[in-house]
């Protein structure tokens, strides 16, 4: 059984319009009837269309947990919500908008120094002006002043490749202890397990 997070109708919200535009695209192409549902049998050809493989034992679980309305079908909505459980990368843009907006405290799109402090002050770390021109340095590609959406993703997908010391003030904050002189590059990369 697939085990993730529930999606609610809040967080379609935080889909991009282009992963909308080609959810929409595969529901309509399915929806044979044009009726604005899809049956359990169109759903898992839907599944197969997103690359999406698993039982059918599965699918008719989810079918079923996800129509609402019990109607025995899934209007748009509703396989919005079911296909964000199934497809890792839909779940994982949810979460980097939802990040983003944590950040992006007045939400004109745009993250500034001012909103990166604060919101790291609100996390209990505390950030000179040393890790501002840091962090904006690797990360606002258009030098703007101000981090953008794409930055902001670039950022968490693929981290900066030279080694940058953090300050000591914003090194305790993230758990490396004073004077360390650990990189981002360092901190960046995921502790592996050692096979035993």
């Amino acid at each position: 059984m697939v085990v993730m997070r529930p999606i609610s109708l809040d967080d379609i919200d935080n889909i991009s319009p282009a992963k909308l535009q080609e959810l929409r695209e595969c529901f309509d192409t399915i929806d044979d009837d044009q009726n604005g549902t899809i049956s359990q049998k169109e759903f898992q050809y839907a599944l197969t269309k997103l690359n999406i493989f698993i039982g059918s034992d599965e699918v008719r679980e989810l079918f079923f947990e996800y129509d609402t309305d019990n109607d025995n079908n899934l209007d748009f909505d509703e396989f919005i919500q079911l296909v964000a459980k199934l497809d890792p990368s839909v779940s994982q843009e949810i979460e980097i908008n939802q990040a983003f907006k944590l950040f992006d405290l007045n939400q004109d799109g745009y993250i500034s120094r001012h909103e990166v402090k604060e919101a790291l002050t609100w996390f209990g770390i505390t950030a000179s002006d040393e890790d501002l021109d840091l962090l904006f340095a690797m990360t606002d590609n258009d030098k703007d002043g101000r981090i953008n959406h794409a930055e902001f993703r670039n950022i968490l997908y693929d981290p900066p490749s030279a080694s940058v010391p953090l300050s000591d003030s914003l090194a305790p904050s993230c758990g490396v202890s004073e004077g360390s002189n650990t990189s981002l590059k360092q901190r960046s990369q995921p502790k592996r397990a050692s096979a035993s």
